[in-house]
């Protein structure tokens, strides 16, 4: 029996309840998950804490608007990573406009038709999923193309250092065990180690990262 696919995930902030919930009941009924908040200030903790796909966000709200609160994830989540849907009334076409240059995905008026919602959403998931794997691939490609250069402009000097060293231990065999040379002995294993790993790298369509400082380090196998 085949797995079940995993609902998407829409995190919808609207400071009307009934409004939400009537959303959020009707996009659950369509095969989504759905969670509602009415203070928005709530909203960014909610969208560190747990994983969302898309947000539904209402254009006019006391507190924190729309508008100011999608600047605000915009400024932890780009459109690739999360769609932005902003549910405003006909009449707020100057609000459309600054949510779109505030980083908006699209959106949708009110009343909201719902099937009409769903296939917009299920629209932009498609196309940040696509985006997101274009820009993996990308790199990937990036990656492999480093590392085949990396493994030839290392591994010249590197022979270099090692015949160069083998040399020195044939010249003075009375250097042998001296701390200087079996450091500089090391040095060059390790390197003919990491080397060989990252000759590995552009073969491999599977690569794992590790953040450090707040960039992305493949990780050597």
């Amino acid at each position: 029996m085949s797995e079940e696919k995993a609902k998407d995930r829409i995190l919808i902030v609207d400071d009307e309840p009934l409004s939400a919930a009537a959303l959020g009941d009707r996009l659950e009924r369509r095969g989504f998950l759905v969670k509602t908040l009415q203070q928005s200030p709530r909203a960014m903790s909610e969208l560190e804490s747990s994983a969302f796909d898309a947000v539904l966000l209402d254009i006019v709200m006391p507190d924190l608007g729309g508008i100011e609160l999608l600047e605000v994830i915009r400024g932890r989540f780009p459109k690739d990573q999360l769609p932005v849907i902003m549910v405003t009334a006909l009449n707020d076409s100057g609000d459309v406009q600054a949510a779109f240059q505030k980083g908006a995905t699209d959106y949708i008026t009110k009343p909201v038709n719902v099937d009409a919602a769903a296939a917009r959403i299920h629209a932009h998931l498609a196309a940040a999923r696509l985006q997101r794997e274009t820009i993996r691939k990308r790199e990937i490609a990036a990656i492999h193309s480093v590392a085949i250069t990396y493994n030839h402009e290392i591994n010249n000097p590197l022979t270099i250092a090692h015949g160069g060293l083998m040399k020195l231990r044939r010249e003075r065999p009375d250097l042998a065990g001296h701390p200087a040379l079996q450091s500089v002995e090391t040095a060059l294993g390790r390197i003919h180690e990491i080397v060989k790993k990252i000759d590995v790298l552009h073969k491999d369509a599977t690569l794992k990262f590790d953040d450090y400082a707040g960039a992305k380090m493949v990780k050597l196998r």
